[in-house]
């Protein structure tokens, strides 16, 4: 996935209610290097209907799926 993707969550769990079957655009990798050197690997989306990016553990991106371009 590139920023400016779209894309849809799938339904991950009952934790990530407020995700789950949301759609929104890619925004790009965003790691985070904590003070040990650490490199905590996060990526940013912006879903519709909301104001602020939210930035997500890379392991969310297994739940991410491509929205078709018509």
């Amino acid at each position: 996935m590139k920023a400016g993707d779209l894309f849809t969550f799938d339904r991950i769990n009952g934790h990530t209610r407020d995700i789950n079957g949301k759609s929104g655009i890619f925004l790009g990798e965003r790691p985070l290097t904590r003070d040990d050197g650490k490199v905590i690997p996060n990526f940013a989306v912006q879903l519709f209907g909301e104001t602020i990016e939210r930035l997500c553990d890379v392991g969310l991106k297994r739940w991410m799926s491509p929205m078709e371009a018509n």
